[in-house]
């Protein structure tokens, strides 16, 4: 090991009474010591994250609101990225994330009516 533990607590060398360079007083961090420090915080930041497949036009699923889930129908995709335009069973139209969308299997009558009352923006 070329680094003591006091270096690389503080990523330098301590001063001492001992005569040096203040070169190596400078803080130096030891090689790839920040990449490999990143890769394992993105590592465990993501462990939980589960990729959601994109919803297409006319999708039917239900839609997470305050009151609870209820169904709606995918009438538009938003510009932003897992953005899309709902229209839930109340007949207003919403702009809600991928998250709160969960795709499930409607009878076709109920997508016509939800269609219908949209007109995208």
């Amino acid at each position: 090991m070329e680094y003591s533990p006091a270096k690389r607590l503080m990523g330098r060398f301590l001063r001492s009474t001992l005569p040096s360079y203040s070169t190596v007083l400078q803080p130096a961090e030891p090689k790839n010591a920040r990449s490999k420090i990143d890769t394992k915080k993105t590592q465990y930041y993501n462990r939980g994250a589960k990729w959601l497949p994109e919803l297409h036009l006319g999708s039917t699923g239900h839609m997470e609101t305050e009151q609870g889930w209820h169904p709606a129908v995918v009438t538009a995709q938003g510009d932003e990225s897992r953005s899309y335009d709902t229209v839930p069973s109340s007949g207003q139209c919403y702009r809600c994330n991928r998250r709160h969308l969960r795709k499930t299997l409607h009878s076709t009558q109920m997508q016509r009516v939800l269609t219908l009352n949209c007109h995208p923006r």
